[in-house]
Parts: C-alpha cells; structure tokens; sequence
C-alpha cells in the first residue's frame, strides 16, 4: 500500500512541475512521446480519449492544445483526428527537455 502511494505521489509532483516549468508544447510533446512504443525512429499514436479531455489532462484550454499542436510540426508532429504521427521520437523527446 505504502509503494501505491508512493508512486502516486511521485505521479502528482511530476504533473505539478510540469504544469510550472514546461510551455504547453512541450507538455503536449512529453504527453505524445508516453504514449509512444518506442524510443526512436518514426512512429503513430491514437489520443486515448478526445482532445477536449487532453486539453484538460495537461492543464490548457482545447484551444491552447490546437496551437500547440500546431507549434509541434516544427519538430515533426502532425495530427489528423485523433491520430498523431510523429516524424522521429528522440527529436520530439529532445524538445521537451528543453527548459
């Protein structure tokens, strides 16, 4: 029980910094890398639930989430629906490391 809270303690201080310290891009970009199987080369993600439940999740309106996306096609991420292809994982990783 005492790991179970642990975990989701460390879960709820992740999402706080993150909600502080990274811009809704790269929110949105460490999102997508989650949901990704691998860790290079190019790959194809579907949203687990609707944008507007996304948009919730990381902390910005739906809004906000549409040009965010929109700001991730400069490190090759494109979305059609809830399909969102990313052109290389690490390239999309590397720009939501950045401060």
């Amino acid at each position: 029980m005492l790991g179970s809270l642990s975990m989701r303690m460390h879960h709820l201080v992740e999402r706080i910094e993150q909600l502080q310290v990274k811009s809704a891009p790269q929110r949105l970009g460490d999102f997508l890398v989650r949901l990704c199987p691998q860790t290079d080369g190019p790959a194809t993600v579907e949203l687990p639930f609707a944008k507007g439940l996304v948009a919730q999740r990381l902390g910005m309106r739906p809004e906000t989430l549409s040009r965010a996306m929109g700001a991730l096609r400069s490190v090759g991420v494109t979305a059609r629906g809830s399909r969102v292809s990313i052109a290389e994982v690490s390239r999309l990783r590397a720009f939501c490391q950045m401060p």
